[in-house]
């Protein structure tokens, strides 16, 4: 018999325990009735390139890669955003690598939001971008900034169509973002791309919309999101929102087949709640 008789998908991570990944995958697999196995795999760096080669040879269709992991494999392949990879999908064309780097977050956070914003019907007036280990080098924000502009604006959503690389700022600390009222029809959006923790008492400024992309599963840093959620009325997304958003792009991408992200933030918070 050749191959694997289902497809396989590994979740890489060090350490991996207590990541939802698996369990919400296979949860939402079910839903769709997709034969798929879903494995997860303590990968410190010394090990994952040959892990990752054995992975190859098995044909594994997939491979998710944690915050934890994704510094070690930059080299697999390239990526719009490499401080956001999060995917390797198998590569059946000829290239160097075997591997296709995808970044789902980068395709994924600009639509929620959007979506976010027309709830509100009002347009993005500012965006906001904290990563925590950003180059602020003039020349690398530029190149950040027209990148972002570009993913936004990928979109094709009215909400975007204003915004230029002046409306973004980059910047480390979350306590940065300034307070200042947007235009009427306006809320500024806020994205934490790479912040370990939420600062003491922070609050969202009021109209703005907030994003979390980060992978974060210690009970202390969920609790601070779900009140800042809580607090948002409908205009927020932690983490394990956006983590759900982003598996049922990865469903599609693999399967062709449409599962609700509802079901995987379901199955996220289920898991997250034992």
């Amino acid at each position: 018999m050749d191959g694997t008789t289902e497809p396989l998908i590994a979740i890489i991570g060090h350490p991996i325990a207590g990541n939802p990944t698996q369990f919400a995958l296979e949860t939402g697999f079910a839903a769709a009735q997709i034969d798929c196995r879903v494995l997860s795999v303590d990968l410190p760096p010394e090990k994952l390139s040959a892990a990752i080669a054995g992975m190859d040879a098995m044909n594994f269709r997939g491979i998710w890669v944690t915050p934890s992991c994704a510094d070690s494999i930059e080299a697999v392949g390239p990526t719009g955003s490499p401080n956001l990879l999060d995917f390797l999908r198998h590569d059946d064309a000829t290239s160097d690598s075997p591997w296709a780097a995808f970044s789902m977050k980068q395709q994924v956070w600009p639509g929620l939001a959007a979506e976010l914003l027309d709830r509100q019907s009002h347009r993005c007036g500012k965006l906001w971008w904290i990563d925590g280990q950003a180059d602020l080098s003039a020349e690398h924000v530029l190149s950040e900034k027209k990148r972002l502009l570009d993913q936004m604006q990928a979109t094709d959503q009215e909400c975007f169509s204003a915004l230029t690389v002046d409306d973004i700022e980059m910047i480390r600390d979350p306590a940065g973002v300034q307070r200042g009222e947007p235009g009427a029809d306006e809320d500024n959006v806020i994205v934490w791309a790479r912040s370990p923790s939420v600062p003491p008492q922070w609050q969202p400024p009021s109209r703005s919309v907030i994003l979390d992309l980060n992978e974060n599963w210690d009970p202390a840093y969920l609790a601070d999101w779900d009140a800042i959620k809580a607090d948002a009325a409908g205009t927020c997304l932690r983490g394990a929102d956006v983590h759900a958003a982003c598996l049922s792009k990865l469903t599609m991408l693999l399967f062709d087949r449409q599962v609700d992200p509802e079901v995987f933030q379901d199955a996220v918070d289920e898991y997250l709640a034992v």
